[in-house]
């Protein structure tokens, strides 16, 4: 070997033997201790204590808004999602996002099956 090859390899030993002993020196750095960090924050018993009533209006209040929201569309003979796309959201730019709201329906964007009930995700 030649002598900076060695120096090189000295080196590299030296400093992967710092870094190994600063790792296992660190206790907040192992992963038994991460979990036990995020256990504790799920765990964390919220300061004022809340009335499930208290929760209730605001969960209710957020459902009729994603109601309100959703809204569908019901493919018609020779309708194309570009179509769909102008007809709600004024462009034909946003077929990919009616596609991908509806990934399990639509099997084949080129040949839509007319009666299919398409979701139609909020504009962005």
């Amino acid at each position: 070997m030649t002598r900076d090859l060695k120096i090189g390899m000295s080196i590299g030993l030296v400093l992967t033997g710092v870094i190994g002993v600063w790792l296992v020196t660190r206790p907040s750095l192992s992963t038994e201790a991460r979990l036990q960090q995020n256990l504790l924050r799920q765990l964390q018993v919220p300061e004022e204590p809340t009335e499930v009533e208290d929760l209730a209006a605001p969960v209710a209040e957020i459902a009729e808004e994603v109601v309100e929201e959703q809204q569908y569309h019901v493919v018609g003979r020779g309708e194309t999602l570009s179509a769909i796309s102008y007809k709600h959201y004024g462009t034909v730019n946003n077929w990919k996002m009616i596609l991908n709201a509806n990934r399990e329906i639509i099997h084949n964007p080129k040949n839509l099956k007319p009666g299919i009930k398409l979701v139609l995700p909020p504009s962005r």
